[in-house]
């Protein structure tokens, strides 16, 4: 849990297309609980986020090795 909020504290440009949603990202510690995150999401018609190869690379070098980043 300190891993990610030490990652929410980090300075992340977000963008969005103007003619569509906010899209959401979701960072967790745990499989389950991102699954059960995305169930939530869809149930609510929220959409999720596509980390670009930019935003993935800066993830990786603040995350521990064992929280890999994942695209989806």
């Amino acid at each position: 849990m300190v891993d990610i909020a030490r990652t929410l504290e980090k300075d992340f440009y977000l963008q969005h297309p103007p003619d569509e949603k906010p899209r959401i990202a979701i960072l967790s510690y745990s499989g389950a609980s991102g699954i059960v995150t995305i169930d939530h999401m869809e149930k609510y018609g929220l959409t999720l986020a596509r980390l670009s190869s930019q935003t993935q690379k800066r993830l990786e070098e603040l995350f521990s090795t064992w929280m890999p980043v994942k695209k989806e």
